[in-house]
């Protein structure tokens, strides 16, 4: 007998998750691997993981660490929504909006608790940890087993509780579609120190330990000689799981591999609560009850266990670029113990300190980049198996991150006299390092010239692209470079470009770099090899050698409208031709603001409507961008220069809207000089006032007879600065500066 096969039937769940913060997200809900025998043919999401060391009042510092990066994802949320036109976050998002899986010890675990199954916000979570402690660790006992009453941590932990869920008796476990950010914490069964018991909120293939929020936090923080153990259900002993697991990144492997499968992993996050030195434990005292020596000596190991496990984990990870993120004050914890209250804020100031270090703040900044997308998987069954990462893994893993340089859009028109000279210059230079630097306004069409170089070189073997936007980006698509059997970082890439230069040929492109801020040259390999650049910075060109550099201006007038006709997909006639000239005139011949007008065109007008559009919508049109379009330059016209203008100073803005009144040709230091020197007050006090302000800077300087004199320093530093950005340009010939006629109109509209 034939039984009649049953089709597969693959169910999609969505849930509608009403976010904290008041907004509404469409997402799919994560299937419990343990208990769901349902399958999903969507690919998910890589998981991110935190994990949360104890350290008793220095857990504050995990939560400063993790407050700033949930401002740091605001920061970037906020800067992709301003560009989408969407309303911005007031307010940082909640880490449980971003995790998929916390654990944590001791203090760890509490706080896991509160960022996870109390789902607050890192603010509100400091504020009611800075009370906890403060409560709990105000007195301590005269006798008894403990140094602290455990009474007054119990009252504490039922206040948080009762504050966020209304019933100081919540229960651990969470059930429903309201479950998104698993969460758990580690303790010890007293009777059995071996194996750490992990308190769920979520179902799982163990039996669940049935008891509230608040026992779960006593549990994972009884830790010896602090706070009397716990009973929970049939009067189970549970100390603190810091005894041997005081970082818990291993678990949370292990856990999310037990909980998730074979899902991929994009970013695992541990952070500690400081070095300190090795904890000494005191003789007991005659009144209290006797420790026992495996305690003891747990107890005085739990310092390094911290860094042996980050150390076995980052050697796990060490060849995986931007997935594994420790972040650990280094100094001055040493010496704080877990109970001093009163040195809250000296456990703040260092973590302050800390988050200021370059080092750290590169760190912070890729680690927020991880999180928002996760650039590099791995699989969990890869991470948690005891043999390492095979090379040809990790050479799957990297090539996914590595980044290819793109090709030229298929709109590129014209450049032919520089591509020429970027050609003959790396052909015909024998120094040992040849850089060649592109620069120009922002949307004067730099990367797409580089990306064209590259498409018709062939005397590189090999090409690396590089992101150069920041640092953060910067050293991720650097660390790429490097092979598969070497350690993942910045210095190993470096140098083994360097050791590649003996024996071929490569191109190293850093596309925008226009962070004036960003020191470049510390990431160029040692003297060798060629390096190609885009910036809006023309102090780079210094990097260059003669014919080194090149000023991307303007299109020529042929090539603006073969282009504005291609983008229009209008033929080439004579009426069009005509129409197309009239336009490119009035767009001044910029790329950008050309090829965003020929997609206009072609979608929403037509070549003969257009101008007289242009004239009455021109602001519209220059700031937003109203289409679809093949180019990858998803920014308008305004908007590329805005990005620039933000980092002026007061100084240099007033400059700008002074020379927006002037024409924007012929400007001279010698008409400043004069404006300021004179006693001539103009009719606009308005204007006045922002001239008043600028000449001031400028060229109230006193001389030793306090009279006014001409500051021509202070002058060529605001010129510096703006150039810096390519904002105003300087015509050697007649010693004057000019300012492209868009950006003078925009500038007059800021």
């Amino acid at each position: 007998m034939h039984c009649k096969e049953v089709p597969k039937i693959v169910i999609h769940v969505t849930v509608i998750q009403i976010h904290p913060r008041n907004e509404v997200a469409v997402k799919p809900q994560r299937p419990n691997c343990l208990l769901s025998t349902m399958s999903t043919s969507v690919k998910e999401p890589p998981l991110k993981l935190l994990a949360l060391d104890g350290g008793g009042i220095r857990g504050l510092s995990e939560l400063l660490i993790i407050r700033e990066v949930m401002h740091g994802l605001m920061v970037e949320e906020n800067a992709k929504r301003e560009k989408e036109g969407l309303k911005l976050l007031s307010e940082a998002p909640k880490p449980c909006d971003y995790f998929d899986l916390i654990g944590g010890t001791g203090t760890g675990g509490i706080i896991a608790l509160m960022l996870g199954r109390l789902r607050m916000d890192a603010e509100s979570a400091i504020n009611h940890y800075d009370n906890l402690a403060k409560s709990v660790f105000s007195s301590e006992k005269l006798w008894g087993d403990g140094k602290f009453k455990a009474t007054k941590l119990e009252a504490a932990i039922k206040s948080v509780v009762r504050s966020i869920t209304g019933d100081s008796e919540s229960p651990l476990l969470e059930v429903g579609p309201g479950q998104i950010c698993r969460t758990f914490v580690c303790a010890k069964n007293a009777v059995n120190m071996g194996i750490p018991v992990r308190f769920r909120t979520y179902p799982s293939r163990e039996t669940h330990i049935n008891c509230t929020i608040w026992q779960a936090a006593r549990a994972t923080s009884a830790a010896p000689t602090f706070f009397k153990r716990i009973l929970i259900g049939r009067d189970q002993p549970y100390v603190d799981g810091g005894l041997g697991y005081n970082n818990p990144c291993q678990t949370v492997l292990e856990e999310a591999h037990a909980l998730f499968g074979d899902r991929q992993v994009g970013c695992l996050v541990s952070i500690g609560t400081g070095r300190a030195q090795a904890i000494a434990i005191e003789q007991p005292r005659w009144f209290q009850q006797v420790i026992p020596t495996n305690v003891i000596e747990a107890l005085q190991a739990i310092t390094t266990d911290c860094e042996k496990t980050h150390q076995e984990i980052f050697h796990r990870f060490a060849r995986l670029p931007s997935t594994y993120f420790r972040l650990n004050i280094e100094q001055g914890m040493q010496g704080k113990e877990l109970s001093e209250r009163d040195k809250l804020s000296t456990v703040e100031a260092h973590t302050v300190q800390y988050m200021k270090e370059r080092e750290v703040q590169v760190k912070l900044a890729s680690l927020v980049s991880a999180i928002q997308v996760p650039r590099v998987q791995v699989t969990l069954e890869q991470l948690v198996s005891p043999r390492p990462l095979t090379d040809s893994a990790v050479h799957q893993i990297r090539e996914q991150f590595r980044k290819l340089c793109p090709p030229p859009v298929e709109s590129f028109i014209g450049r032919r006299d520089i591509l020429d000279q970027m050609h003959l210059y790396f052909q015909s230079n024998s120094t040992r390092q040849c850089t060649f630097v592109l620069h120009g306004l922002g949307g004067s069409g730099k990367s797409q010239l580089a990306f064209k170089f590259v498409e018709e070189s062939t005397q590189f073997p090999n090409i690396f692209y590089v992101d150069a936007t920041n640092e953060q980006t910067l050293r991720t698509d650097l660390e790429s470079i490097a092979p598969e059997n070497v350690e993942q970082s910045v210095d190993e890439s470096l140098r083994w470009l360097a050791n590649q230069a003996k024996n071929s040929q490569w191109l190293l492109l850093f596309d925008n770099a226009d962070d004036v801020n960003l020191k470049l040259n510390e990431y160029f390999p040692f003297q060798c090899g060629n390096i190609l650049i885009t910036t809006r910075n023309v102090e780079l060109c210094t990097y260059a050698g003669k014919d080194g550099d090149a000023r991307v201006m303007d299109m020529d007038h042929e090539d603006a409208m073969n282009l504005l006709l291609f983008q229009a997909r209008a033929e080439q006639n004579n009426e069009n031709k005509a129409l197309a000239d009239a336009i490119v005139k009035e767009l001044h011949y910029f790329a950008l603001a050309i090829s965003q007008a020929g997609a206009y065109i072609h979608c929403h007008s037509t070549l003969k409507g257009y101008l007289a559009f242009y004239l009455r919508e021109r602001d519209h049109l220059l700031n937003e961008v109203q289409f679809q379009s093949q180019d990858p330059y998803a920014q308008a016209v305004y908007a590329t220069w805005k990005f620039s203008y933000d980092k002026l100073d007061t100084s240099s803005k007033s400059f700008l809207q002074i020379c927006s009144m002037l024409h924007y040709e012929g400007i001279s230091e010698k008409m400043f000089e004069r404006a300021t020197l004179s006693k001539i007050q103009l009719e606009d006090s308005e204007l006045q006032d922002t001239v008043n302000g600028l000449l001031s800077h400028l060229g109230k300087q006193k001389s030793g007879s306090e009279s006014e004199q001409w500051n021509s320093w202070s002058f060529q530093n605001v010129i510096k600065h703006l150039r810096s950005y390519s904002l105003i340009e300087y015509d050697n010939q007649n010693n004057t500066y000019s300012i492209h006629p868009l950006v003078q109109h925009w500038n007059s509209t800021t």
